[in-house]
């Protein structure tokens, strides 16, 4: 466990609140996704995903929520934000709403996205605040993050907000995945390259060799065909090792496995589509019986009663009226 300190006015809570490794690398590649679609250091926003028992807060999670920008006040995609904690609870039940992050240059809120603290307030009671800080002036010793809890008496009042303490905490399969994070994208401080480019950029290289040793190997073969160059025996043996190698790629075996793995990888780029198409049939299904709701409910019992006899074919009861 690694204990934090939010630099602003801390408390001491006796809520213990933790965060997971998870929440962060998501909202340092929110940030740095849209710095890199965008070309501009925009703040990003999102929701908290976590749990709490008694005096524990963990956040497990987090997720980007689309924010606009209407008469200078900022202004959260309901919707969408619904939407994504309904998917979070129906995979991860035991998983709640727990408030929202940021991220920007300075610690505290400023008056642009503070209000949207009042947003958040709508869905969430009490949310607490995760604000990432982007100056890369930021000391290296310690985590950019800094954690807000909103005020009982003023939940909804960005200006509130109090610094707590808290505890990074990981499990082991989150570790793993931290540690392998860490070692391939270290850079230092030399060359200010990544291993991951390093790795990439050799690949590259090998692959570029091979394919013109091929090219080359390819044109001789093409010229001691057509008689133009004498063929040297220890290459001709060298290039039948290779070509006898060839037919194994058409065996039945091959294109077997091969379909297979083309068909596994295409279901698992399907899969995201057929949550976001069945979210959208929820969706319709849901709008579709409130408007039948509302009609019947508005409708005259004596319409309701045509219909009726108009879809069984059948005259109204006129002992009855």
């Amino acid at each position: 466990l690694f204990q934090m300190t939010s630099p602003s006015t801390k408390t001491n809570a006796q809520i213990i609140y933790k965060v997971h490794p998870l929440v962060l690398l998501n909202i340092s590649e929110h940030w740095t996704r849209t710095k890199g679609q965008t070309k501009k250091t925009d703040n990003v926003f999102g929701g908290l995903m976590g749990v709490q028992n008694g005096r524990d807060i963990e956040v497990h999670n987090s997720f980007p929520v689309p924010v606009e920008e209407r008469h200078g006040q900022l202004f959260i995609d309901e919707e969408h934000y619904k939407e994504r904690v309904e998917q979070y609870k129906t995979v991860f039940p035991e998983l709640d709403a727990l408030g929202w992050y940021c991220t920007g240059v300075t610690e505290g809120l400023s008056k642009l996205d503070g209000p949207l603290h009042k947003e958040f307030a709508k869905h969430v009671e009490a949310p607490i605040v995760c604000r990432l800080i982007t100056d890369s002036d930021m000391p290296t010793q310690k985590l950019p993050l800094v954690l807000y809890e909103s005020c009982l008496n003023e939940p909804s009042n960005y200006t509130s907000l109090r610094g707590v303490d808290w505890l990074l905490v990981s499990e082991e399969s989150e570790r793993i995945g931290v540690d392998h994070v860490t070692r391939n994208s270290h850079a230092s401080a030399a060359d200010n390259e990544s291993e991951v480019s390093k790795q990439i950029r050799s690949t590259t290289s090998a692959a570029g060799m091979l394919k013109k040793r091929i090219h080359v190997l390819r044109e001789y073969l093409n010229a001691v065909d057509q008689k133009i160059l004498p063929g040297n025996p220890e290459i001709l043996k060298e290039a039948t090792k290779i070509l006898e190698q060839l037919p194994l790629m058409e065996s039945e075996d091959f294109e077997e496995h091969f379909q297979s793995e083309v068909n596994d990888v295409t279901c698992a780029l399907l899969i995201p589509d057929m949550v976001k198409m069945c979210g959208a049939l929820q969706h319709l299904v849901n709008s579709m019986s409130i408007m039948s709701t509302e009609r019947s409910s508005v409708l005259p019992p004596m319409m309701k009663a045509s219909k009726f006899h108009k879809m069984t074919g059948h005259g109204p009861d006129l002992g009855y009226m």
